[in-house]
Formats: C-alpha cells, structure tokens, sequence
C-alpha cells in the first residue's frame, strides 16, 4: 500500500512538472506583440523624473499624458523632429504573464532645452522640484 502510494505521488508530481514545462515552451514560444501610443504637436515636455513626463499639446494638457515607464529601458531622447514640433513614442510588450508592460519611452525633439524641469510628489516619501542643468 505504502508503494502505490509513493508511487501515485510521484506520477502526480511528474505530471505537474511536464505540465508547467510544456506552458512554459509554449509561452516562450509565441511572438511577441507589441503597441506604439504616439503623441504628436508636442508644445512642452515636462519631466517629472527619470521616465516620468507631462506633455503640453496647444494650450491644454494632455489627459493621458503623464506617462510613466519605470522598470524598463531607460528614455531615449532622440534630436530628429527637424522643422515640425516635438513628439513622443510609449512603447508596450504584451506577455503572457502581466499583460501590458511599458518597454520604454522615445522622445523626438530639436534640442535639450525643450525637456523643462517638473515637480514630483511620493506622499509621505517627500517630494521636490526638479532644477535645469545647464
């Protein structure tokens, strides 16, 4: 009895790690799908901190536009909006996992000057007012 018992566990627990494995394999193996959020006519970019900004589209804030990307790649910053106005790429992986993640944030803009500096609260962890370093 004692056998059949050990041995019953043991198929289960092969069971569950062929199991897990073979998702695993399958997960891995799908292709990954991305998403683009686009903000384009860019006025003003305020940044909070590191990968954290506000974006000014004509004269009113954009609702949607306090973008956040922590944990990721850092912001690329990329001098290639020639003649037009400035603006920005939110990038996204969707993993099997935790769905939606932000995989980093491209802005395109003339020059430094145009990130002007923001403030930023954490609550009960402090908060400040970034200054432009020049």
């Amino acid at each position: 009895m004692e056998k059949v018992v050990k041995f019953g566990c043991f198929g289960v627990f092969l069971f569950l790690v062929c199991f897990i494995i073979g998702n695993c394999i399958k997960t891995l193996s799908q292709p990954e799908i991305t998403r683009v959020d686009t903000i384009k006519d860019i006025d003003r970019i305020i940044m909070h901190e590191r990968d954290s900004y506000s974006f000014l589209v004509g004269d009113h804030w954009e609702a949607a536009a306090t973008w956040g990307c922590h944990d990721s790649q850092p912001t690329k910053v990329l001098y290639d909006a020639g003649d037009g106005k400035c603006w920005a790429e939110k990038h996204y992986t969707k993993y099997a996992i935790d769905g939606w993640q932000c995989t980093g944030i491209i802005l395109h803009i003339h020059n430094p000057q145009e990130i002007n500096p923001g403030g930023w609260d954490h609550g009960k962890f402090g908060r400040g007012q970034n200054v432009e370093i020049e």
